[in-house]
C-alpha cells in the first residue's frame, strides 16, 4: 500500500474509535481520538482524493452529529448558557477550528472529572474523620458496643489501611477492651504481616488479659517474623519470669545477652534466676 493512502484509513480508523468511545460515555477519549483524526486529516488535505475526503467528511459529519446529541457534552454548553444548537459546527475549510474545540471540550471534561474527584476524596475524608471521631466519642461514653461497631465501620471505609487498623486497635486498647483490641490486632497481622506493630498490639491486648497461651504464641510468631531481636528476647524472658517459667527466663535472658551484652535487664534476670 503506498504511504499516501495510508493516511485516510488511519484517519478513518480514528473517527470509528471516536463514535465507540462515545457509545460508551467515554468522552475524553472520544475527543482525544477525534482531535487525532482531525489533525492527521488536516495535512492530507491537498493530497486526497475526492472519494477520500468525501467519505472522510462524511465520517466527520456523522460523529458532529453524535458528540451534538451526547449528553455530557450537550452539559457542557448548557451550562454556560450557551443554548444555539447545534452546539459543534463541521464545515469545509474550518478543519483547524474543530480541532481547537475539540481540545477545548477535552481540557473542560477533564478539569470537570479531576474537580469531581477531588469532591468526592474530600467528602470520603471527612465521612471517615466523622466516623472516627463518633466512635471514639461512643467509647469515651461507654457505649462500648456502638462504638466498637462504628470504628470497625471506620476500618472497612478505609479498605482496612495498615494505619486504620491500627489506630483502631489502639482506641480499643486504650478503652480497655482487650479481647477486641487483639482481634483488631490480629487482622492486623493476618492482612500484613511485615508490619510489626501489629504484633506489638496484640501483644499489649493478651499481657493486659493475662493470656499466657496467646501471648506466648504472637511472641513466636514476632521471632520467626522479624528474628531473634534482642529486645524481643529480653522481652520474652520478662514474660516468662512473670508467671514463673524461670528455666525459660534464664533462656531467653541469656540468649539476649549473647546478642546484646549490654543489657542490664537481662543481666539482673539471669542473676535473679541464678541466685534462686
Amino acid at each position: 500500500m503506498p504511504p499516501q493512502a495510508a493516511a485516510p484509513r488511519t484517519i478513518k480508523e480514528n473517527l470509528a474509535r471516536a463514535k465507540a468511545y462515545l457509545r460508551r460515555d467515554e468522552c475524553i477519549r472520544s475527543l482525544e481520538a477525534a482531535k487525532t483524526a482531525i489533525d492527521a486529516y488536516i495535512p492530507c488535505l491537498p493530497r486526497l482524493t475526492r472519494e477520500n475526503r468525501f467519505s472522510i467528511e462524511v465520517l466527520i459529519l456523522e460523529y458532529v452529529r453524535d458528540l451534538n446529541k451526547h449528553p455530557h457534552i450537550r452539559n457542557v454548553f448548557l451550562s454556560r448558557k450557551i443554548t444555539k444548537e447545534p452546539f459543534i459546527v463541521f464545515a469545509r475549510g474550518k478543519e483547524n477550528a474543530l480541532s481547537l474545540l475539540l481540545e477545548a471540550l477535552r481540557q473542560t471534561l477533564e478539569n470537570e472529572r479531576d474537580k469531581e474527584a477531588k469532591r468526592k476524596q474530600e467528602e470520603e475524608k471527612k465521612r471517615k474523620e466523622t466516623l472516627l471521631a463518633t466512635g471514639q466519642k461512643l467509647l469515651d461514653n461507654g457505649e462500648f458496643p456502638r462504638g466498637k461497631a462504628v470504628l470497625r465501620r471506620y476500618m472497612e471505609e478505609c479498605g482496612n489501611a495498615p494505619d486504620a487498623v491500627l489506630d483502631v486497635g489502639e482506641r480499643l486498647l486504650k478503652a480497655q477492651l482487650y479481647m477486641e483490641a487483639a482481634d483488631v490486632f490480629e487482622k492486623s497481622i493476618e492482612l500484613y504481616p511485615t508490619n510489626v506493630k501489629g504484633y506489638a498490639g496484640a501483644l499489649k491486648a493478651y499481657t493486659e488479659m493475662n493470656d499466657y497461651d496467646n501471648t506466648e504464641k504472637t511472641y513466636i510468631r514476632t521471632l520467626r517474623q522479624f528474628g531473634a531481636h534482642p529486645r524481643t528476647l529480653l522481652n520474652m524472658a520478662k514474660f516468662y519470669l512473670r508467671h514463673g517459667k524461670k528455666e525459660k527466663a534464664y533462656e531467653f535472658a541469656l540468649r539476649a545477652l549473647d546478642k546484646d551484652p549490654a543489657l542490664a535487664e537481662a543481666k539482673e534476670i539471669v542473676e535473679t534466676v541464678y541466685s534462686h
